[in-house]
């Protein structure tokens, strides 16, 4: 807006208001011999200018002003005030910039160079290497390897620098996308760089042949190696391959392929109208009949020989059979078309790198992106392979059964044959079944433990149990539980709160100690929130008692303080249930026990 109205000369009312605001001296912007009524009209001029170039938003926010200065200053107040709150948003704004994949390089430059003289306007200095730093973290992902280079061996970096490599590499990427290297197939047009000229043949002046000479490479009479007609012949194919080729102006089309050939392997392809496969071999079913052409991309048409039906061994070990697959012997992948899927009712799903056909729930295809193709993840049933084909049919049914059934045992399914309850199919042997393996395993046994004590109170359990459904006569809740593991006597301390734990153990300590005349040596607890405050781990230490825990969900570990609960509950139940108490009594009857 500035350069605008100095380029209209109209900036004169404004310097002062400028000048003072920004506490710069511009004596030599200063109008010395303006009439007041030429500065009258470059007011006016200035405010029309200004109230032009501002939107309908904005325009509400200044309308009350009337003098270009008066609206200058509005302005600055409202969009160049230098609080915490703007240089916050500021901040934060350049900080967070990220560019996107899709995103021209030049915009991104320019919203940040933006932010970047919001901040100058006002005095928010960012040092150019901050400013260099900060375009670089902003790249995305794909420009990993730019930032790598750029960064390696430099102690210092300006912006110009990253800027200029940008843009170096921009104009690298346009003119690569128009070269030969295209990762992929494809067609390649190119015009030859001959001149359509033959070269002629500077032949030197030939020396007379003497008839008894013999030829080094034919072995006959009347000529030299040099002139033999058999060893001309033989390089006359070379020769004419060249010739052919440099014709100017000639349109070539190649096709360019860096990928590996996967003959063996089949491709998941979206733009394929039908399953086709130029393997003879791996038909299971041939029609011969069956004729027709199909047309490759770059409109050539291809014979269909046959078509048929070809088996696929699938991700999962199952065997499925592939219809409607077309010989076309000039192919050269094996293609499986998504759209006559699609036709049939499958789904089709594509994430991460693997596309997945559905029927149903069931996963029937999986392919696994390699390069940019999606590869079947399977392999084909070759004929060869399918000598006893009922038996595999057998074996497929077989865990078909099983996996409806819920992954039954093979027994299981055994004894629902032999009902005829499986439609009279025959079980054979499962194979391994990993989902039954995963679904079916459970904890190994955990050993009996190793420690042994000598005397009393060298090695202690404890555990809490609660809370209890219904409180006990005196409003507890919990009970606390130690044994002494040498010993296996028994303390039993009701509850209101779990967090009473480390009061009862201070009490119960002293009072052990002083019958026994021992001390306290190794106590073992789970990690529940009682045993593991602040103030027992505390306590511990400074008495020197060795806390172990037990692993989280592993109460076998604390198996001692485990099966005293239990044992002290069930006979509680029993008390109570012979003496037709409520379960109020409960606290009594533990206590009993």
């Amino acid at each position: 807006m500035r350069a605008l109205l100095k380029e209209q000369r109209v900036w004169g009312p404004l310097v002062s208001v400028s000048a003072k605001k920004e506490n710069i001296a511009k004596s030599e912007e200063k109008p010395t011999s303006v009439k007041n009524e030429d500065l009258a009209e470059q007011e006016e001029k200035a405010h029309s200018l200004i109230l032009l170039s501002l939107s309908d938003e904005v325009l509400y926010e200044v309308a009350d002003q009337e003098t270009a200065s008066g609206l200058w200053l509005k302005l600055e107040k409202l969009y160049m005030t230098k609080s915490i709150c703007n240089k916050l948003l500021l901040k934060r704004r350049l900080f967070g910039l990220h560019m996107k994949e899709d995103t021209p390089l030049q915009d991104h430059l320019d919203e940040l160079n933006s932010i970047l003289m919001e901040l100058r306007d006002i005095n928010v200095k960012i040092e150019d290497e901050d400013a260099a730093m900060i375009l670089l973290a902003s790249l995305p992902p794909s420009y990993e390897s730019f930032v790598n280079s750029l960064s390696v061996g430099k102690e210092c970096i300006t912006m110009e620098e990253v800027k200029s490599s940008l843009h170096s590499r921009e104009l690298r990427f346009k003119a690569s996308a128009n070269s030969e290297g295209v990762n992929g197939a494809g067609l390649l047009a190119f015009n030859s760089t001959t001149n359509g000229k033959k070269k002629k043949e500077q032949g030197k002046k030939k020396t007379k042949v003497n008839p008894r000479d013999i030829c080094n490479y034919c072995k006959e009479p009347g000529h030299w190696k040099k002139d033999c007609p058999k060893k001309r012949n033989q390089k006359s194919v070379v020769v004419a391959a060249q010739e052919d080729s440099s014709f100017e102006n000639e349109l070539v089309l190649s096709i360019v392929d860096n990928h590996q050939h996967f003959v063996e392997q089949w491709v998941l392809d979206s733009g394929c109208s039908y399953h086709m496969c130029p393997n003879r071999s791996w038909f299971l079913t041939y029609e011969k009949k069956f004729g027709g052409d199909v047309f490759m991309g770059n409109d050539m048409a291809c014979k269909t020989i046959s078509i048929g039906t070809i088996q696929i061994k699938m991700h999962d070990g199952v065997i499925r059979t592939l219809t409607e697959v077309r010989h076309v012997p000039d192919l050269k992948k094996n293609l499986i078309s998504v759209g006559v899927l699609d036709t049939k009712g499958f789904k089709c799903n594509v994430e991460g790198g693997v596309m997945e056909i559905n029927k149903g729930s069931t996963i029937v295809i999986r392919g696994i992106k390699k390069g940019n193709l999606y590869m079947l993840q399977g392999s084909t049933n070759l004929i060869s392979e399918s000598i006893s084909v009922a038996d595999k049919h057998t074996l497929d049914l077989t865990r078909l059964w099983h996996m409806r059934l819920g992954h039954m045992s093979e027994r299981g399914m055994m004894v629902l044959s032999k009902q005829k309850l499986l439609r009279d199919h025959t079980v054979k042997e499962l194979k391994f079944c990993e989902h039954c393996v995963l679904g079916k395993h459970h904890r190994s046994k955990f050993p009996k433990a190793q420690h042994t004590t000598k005397s009393t109170l060298d090695y202690v359990h404890s555990n809490c149990w609660g809370p209890s459904r219904v409180p006990s006569l005196g409003g507890g809740r919990y009970f606390l539980s130690i044994i002494d593991d040498y010993s296996r006597m028994t303390w039993i301390f009701i509850m209101k709160h779990k967090n009473q734990a480390f009061k009862y153990f201070k009490e119960w300590k002293i009072l052990v100690e002083n019958q026994t005349g021992k001390r306290i040596k190794r106590l073992r607890t789970d990690n529940s929130l009682e045993f593991c405050s602040a103030e027992f781990n505390d306590y511990c230490k400074k008495e020197g008692i060795v806390r172990q825990y037990t692993v989280r969900n592993t109460p076998q570990q604390n198996g001692v303080a485990k099966r005293m609960n239990r044992t002290l509950l069930e006979k509680a139940r029993c008390l109570l249930s012979n003496d037709s108490l409520t379960k109020s009594f409960w606290a009594e009857a533990v206590n009993t026990a």
